[in-house]
Parts: structure tokens; C-alpha cells; sequence
């Protein structure tokens, strides 16, 4: 009997000291307050650590690291270098502003061989505000302004989710999207005002929806690239209009489907607004409305609708897998 008590409180001690364990594990680092400088916060962080940096000026150049967040303060936390992500997993940053502003401010974001999430970041006055290479990458609720070449760069094979970004008046596209025949996905976007394309697109198939293009130099550039814009079944929601030389210019030989998209006007693009073999119809003759969401926001892939064209009637498709809307509008279609 003494035995079994014994081991019994054996047993205690070590799920006590197993929970202690977990429970320390991750830790709140506070910078300045336990660290002056961002990245000597870093250097001692522990996956499943995260840094929230107080409001205030720093200007280091920051290297991220596995599994840790670091978090700022919003507009208050401002950063004037670039910062690196550099073969790390799981790496988090978010809630900072990020300024350059000089011609020597070539990156707001570099990412290589990383898996990183960017989230509720202002990156100002960069050649690029962010850079994928061979990268898997989340980019959620940004504000992308002022670069002096793209705002978003996704290349050589990386992976991305880009969505609900605001990337706006850059001196070149606001986003490219090159060399990668992985799942890329933008969706819920808008791209205003920049100098070339809103979307550059070459040698890759992103899948393409519900974005707000309008007022670049083109809308959406495709040279040796099959996007998915939106199909009768998977429709694209995208408001593309009033782009200067061109709102989807295709370059390339083979067909894009475009389906589904919003143009400006209930008659569809005008005749000079869709260059190249583009498969446009049928096309919304109104703008879709704003008030679908979500239902499972842990999901990666968005949703689709099916639209059914008798009676302007809407019903619900899974696309792909994982994500479903909702919404209560109805939607008039060209045939």
C-alpha cells in the first residue's frame, strides 16, 4: 500500500513539473523594458516566444527567427531598416511601421527559404515592400505605399496567401507574381494608383478573387502566366476598372478565364479594356455588395460562390476544400 502511494506521488510531482514545463515554455518578452534593442530580444527568444515592442523609433536591421512572434505597437512602433527572413520556420511579425525612404531602402520584408506571416504592418518608401524567394508566406491586412519598384514581390517558387492588403501608389506594380508553380492565392486586395500593373504576372497561376483593381496603368498583366481570375462555377468578384492602358491585358498565347468579374459598368469592359485571349463573359452587370465573411476564419483557401444565373438566385460551393462565405445579395449576370 505504501508503495503504491509512493508511486502515486511520484507519478504527481512529475505531471506537476511536466505542466510547469509547458506552461514556461513561451515566454512575453518586453522591449525596451527587458531589452533596449529588437534584436538582441530576438537573439535570446525561444520558439513559442513572442517580443511586443513598446512604442518608439528603432532603426536596426532585424533578422527573425523560428517560431517566434514579434509584435509592435501599431503606428507607434516604427522601424527604419529592413528586416530578414532568412531560413526560419514559423516566424510572426506584426503591428509595426516600417519606413525607408531612401534609394539605399531596398527591402521593407526580405524573406528566403522562410515560412513567415506578415500582418497589420505600414511598409512606406522601399524599391520593395515585400519579397518572397522560394518562401511560403502569409500577408494579411498590410498597408503597402510608396515603393519606389513593387510593393509585393512573390518569386522562385514561394507559396503566398496575400489578402485584405491595401497596396497603393507604388512607382511600379503593386504586386508581381513570378516563376512559382506553387498554390498562390489573392484575394480580397485592393490595388490602386500604381504605376505599372496593380498585378504583373509571369510564369505562374494564381488563383485570383475578390480584389479592387482600379485607376494603375494596367489592371492585370499576364505575360507566360495561366491565373485563375474566375469561372461560371468559381466566380472571380473582382472589381477591375478604370485603369489606364488596359484593365486585363493577357501577352501570352493560351486562354485565362476571367468569369464573374465586376468592370465598371453593367454593359462589361470596355472595347479597348480587355486585350489579348481572355475569356470574360458572362460577367457581373453590378458590383457585388460587401457583406459576405468568413464562416471558418482559421482556413487558408477562401470561398467560392456558386452563382446560379436563373433569377439572380445565389447558392453556396465549397471551392477546393476548407473555407465556405455567406452572404444575402443576389447578383445580375451578362450572358
Amino acid at each position: 500500500m505504501q508503495m503504491r502511494r509512493l508511486l502515486s506521488a511520484i507519478a504527481l510531482i512529475c505531471i506537476a513539473m511536466f505542466i510547469v514545463i509547458i506552461v514556461t515554455e513561451a515566454s512575453v518578452i518586453q522591449v525596451p523594458k527587458e531589452h533596449k534593442m529588437i534584436q538582441a530580444a530576438l537573439d535570446i527568444a525561444k520558439k513559442g516566444d513572442t517580443i511586443i515592442v513598446a512604442p518608439g523609433k528603432y532603426q536596426e536591421e532585424l533578422s527573425l527567427k523560428d517560431g517566434v512572434t514579434l509584435q509592435g505597437s501599431g503606428e507607434t512602433s516604427a522601424l527604419n531598416l529592413t528586416v530578414k527572413a532568412l531560413n526560419v520556420k514559423n516566424a510572426v511579425i506584426s503591428d509595426f511601421a516600417l519606413t525607408g525612404g531612401t534609394k539605399d531602402s531596398h527591402f521593407g520584408i526580405f524573406c528566403r527559404n522562410a515560412e513567415v506571416t506578415i500582418k497589420n504592418m505600414t511598409i512606406v518608401g522601399f524599391h520593395h515592400g515585400i519579397s518572397s524567394e522560394t518562401s511560403k508566406i502569409i500577408v494579411q491586412n498590410n498597408t503597402i505605399t510608396d515603393s519606389f519598384n513593387i510593393g509585393i514581390y512573390v518569386t522562385t517558387d514561394s507559396e503566398a496567401l496575400i489578402e485584405d492588403n491595401q497596396v497603393i501608389s507604388n512607382t511600379g506594380p503593386g504586386m508581381i507574381i513570378s516563376s512559382s508553380d506553387r498554390q498562390i492565392l489573392i484575394v480580397g486586395n485592393t490595388l490602386k494608383r500604381n504605376d505599372a500593373a496593380g498585378i504583373e504576372c509571369t510564369n505562374a497561376s494564381p488563383t485570383i478573387r475578390r480584389n479592387f483593381i482600379m485607376q494603375n496603368t494596367f489592371g492585370i498583366l499576364l505575360d507566360d502566366a495561366k491565373p485563375d481570375i474566375g469561372t461560371t462555377t468559381d466566380p472571380g468578384l473582382n472589381l477591375i476598372y478604370d485603369n489606364k492602358e488596359g484593365d486585363l491585358v493577357n501577352l501570352g498565347r493560351e486562354v485565362v478565364s476571367a468569369q464573374q468579374n465586376y468592370w465598371g459598368k453593367p454593359e462589361g469592359p470596355c472595347a479597348n479594356c480587355i486585350v489579348g485571349k481572355i475569356e470574360y463573359k458572362p460577367y457581373l452587370r453590378q458590383q457585388p455588395k460587401e457583406n459576405y465573411q468568413f464562416v471558418d476564419k482559421k482556413a487558408r483557401i477562401p470561398i467560392v460562390w456558386g452563382l446560379l444565373k436563373k433569377a439572380g438566385l445565389v447558392s453556396l460551393q465549397i471551392h477546393r476544400n476548407r473555407v465556405l462565405w455567406k452572404n444575402s445579395v443576389s447578383y445580375s449576370f451578362s450572358d
